[in-house]
């Protein structure tokens, strides 16, 4: 087996983007699928899959996700969820993030 150089064992993958992640049906004003922010993040997925730098795929676990707009259920909009993800430590973020829209119709 080869020895890897200590610049080798330093060295970072970079996250390029992250795959889409279809919206999310949150119901309507009169009849919710979700009471909350907490039941939205509770039926969120629980892994994303990043494009890295060097051209292959990786599936990150979710650590939690983030109400990025302030879910009220009782308000027709799109949502924002922004997740957080656990990282190998020879992987970066390089800036991207994965987001997911709930939308709450009128």
């Amino acid at each position: 087996m080869k020895q890897q150089t200590a610049a080798q064992a330093d060295l970072v993958v970079l996250i390029s983007s992250f795959s889409a992640i279809n919206n999310v049906d949150g119901g309507t004003v009169a009849s919710p699928t979700y009471a909350d922010a907490t039941e939205v993040e509770a039926a969120l997925p629980t892994t994303v899959v990043a494009q890295l730098a060097d051209g292959t795929t990786g599936t990150l676990t979710v650590q939690s996700w983030t109400d990025t707009d302030i879910y009220d259920a009782s308000t027709d909009a799109s949502y924002t969820f922004t997740v957080v993800v656990n990282l190998p430590a020879d992987v970066d973020l390089n800036g991207q993030e994965a987001t997911v829209e709930v939308v709450v119709a009128p």
